[in-house]
């Protein structure tokens, strides 16, 4: 396996088990930050629409397995954010503070309206769903998204041993 497989393998695995298992632990009445939501907008803006359609697949299935919601919606829902962040490569000066905030707001609150409206069309009620998910997830992850986007950075940083290149 070369260095650059190795490094999207542990990526997705490990960003699956912090999000799975030690988020829980600094949930806030139950609400955990989406760790998978922001680094899918992490590496859609920095590597572009492929990484964020690849890695929203990819935690979306793994999300969709283990998780509440409705199999497909989280896989069809992040793979949809990971695109648009991604349309957004070289555009968005995402290393400043507001800019993440937006982004991180508006992709949160695409992810909740979206897995809310697949809910309520394929199973008739989004009930199940809300116990699980509050309007407070996407408030806790814009609270997070700047540390979480640097810790992102440093992995990325370390793990390929290069510069990540800035965008234009």
């Amino acid at each position: 396996m070369n260095r650059r497989a190795a490094f999207w393998a542990a990526t997705v695995a490990g960003c699956y088990i912090l999000q799975v298992v030690f988020l829980p632990l600094v949930a806030l009445r139950g609400v955990t930050p989406n760790l998978m939501l922001l680094a899918v907008l992490y590496f859609a803006v920095h590597r572009g629409p492929a990484a964020g359609v690849w890695l929203g697949f990819s935690w979306g299935i793994l999300s969709d397995v283990a998780g509440l919601s409705l199999f497909g919606s989280q896989a069809f829902i992040l793979t949809a954010i990971g695109y648009g962040a991604g349309r957004l490569q070289g555009k968005v000066d995402e290393e400043k503070y507001p800019a993440q905030v937006v982004l991180v707001l508006a992709a949160s609150l695409a992810h909740v309206a979206g897995v809310a409206c697949l809910e309520a069309i394929f199973e008739g009620s989004v009930q199940r769903w809300r116990a699980a998910v509050s309007a407070a997830q996407p408030l806790y992850s814009v609270f997070i998204c700047p540390l979480v986007f640097w810790l992102l950075k440093l992995w990325q940083k370390a793990f390929l041993r290069q510069e990540v290149r800035p965008y234009s």
